[in-house]
């Protein structure tokens, strides 16, 4: 089963939406510095 979700970052006023089978890794990932969209930015917090 995937899920969509929608994360904030309190820095740049931004919403990033994505979907994922295992939110709780992707949220992981999204976290560290990787090379992707959501890996320069500052911690983004999951909204609901």
């Amino acid at each position: 089963m995937f899920a969509v979700y929608i994360q904030y970052s309190q820095s740049l006023d931004k919403y990033y939406v994505g979907c994922t089978s295992d939110v709780s890794e992707r949220l992981k990932k999204h976290n560290t510095n990787h090379s992707g969209f959501t890996g320069k930015l500052d911690i983004l917090k999951e909204t609901t």
